[in-house]
């Protein structure tokens, strides 16, 4: 007959410590519902200003125009991502032959400020960023 030899402890010590943090209950994003993103975020001030530039490139107007207020940035993850922006149009009385980054020059009374609405959508695996609609109204 074999004999086995059991060679392990028949008793073990173990010191647990007590959990001292408080759990709080948070609300999980939605899978593919919309989320609100951080207004001071690389992400979207990187997008706020390809749309500046976006914006300046389309206008007719001879003066540059900024972006003064992102009042709302939200992102929708599905097979895509896409964004929506709520901007505040500001306009200058640069022209567009100066620099718009060292422009200090306020806009002119008949020049009107807009809020405009941007939804965009970027390919993941691309990162190409495409402007799928855009509607401005008066301020």
């Amino acid at each position: 007959m074999n004999r086995f030899i059991l060679l392990f402890p028949l008793v073990s010590f173990c010191y647990c410590a007590p959990v001292e943090e408080m759990i709080k209950a948070e609300v999980a994003p939605v899978t593919g519902g919309w989320n609100s993103l951080p207004l001071n975020s690389k992400k979207v001030i990187g997008i706020v200003k390809l749309l500046q530039n976006l914006y300046n490139k389309q206008s007719m107007s001879s003066y540059w125009i900024k972006f003064s207020k992102v009042e709302e940035a939200s992102v929708q993850v599905t097979n895509k991502i896409d964004y929506r922006f709520t901007i505040v149009t500001e306009p200058t009385g640069c022209l567009k032959e100066e620099n718009l980054e060292t422009c200090q020059t306020p806009g002119f009374e008949e020049m009107m400020v807009e809020k405009c609405h941007y939804f965009l959508t970027e390919q993941p695996r691309k990162s190409i960023l495409t402007v799928i609609a855009k509607t401005c109204e008066k301020m």
